[in-house]
């Protein structure tokens, strides 16, 4: 996706410049995770995924 520019935030803890840690996720990185979490088996997920709906 590229590289996005932010303004830096303002304060610092013990002289280092807090920010985001990680990048953020990408669209539907997380799904399979999630429906998992939620009691979906991986079959269902795969249909899921088969039929377009993930």
């Amino acid at each position: 996706l590229g590289t996005v520019q932010v303004l830096g935030l303002p304060t610092h803890v013990d002289g280092r410049a807090v920010g985001p840690a990680t990048r953020p996720p990408i669209l539907g990185e997380h799904t399979d995770e999630i429906l998992a979490e939620i009691g979906f088996t991986a079959d269902q997920i795969d249909n899921f995924r088969q039929e377009g709906a993930v």
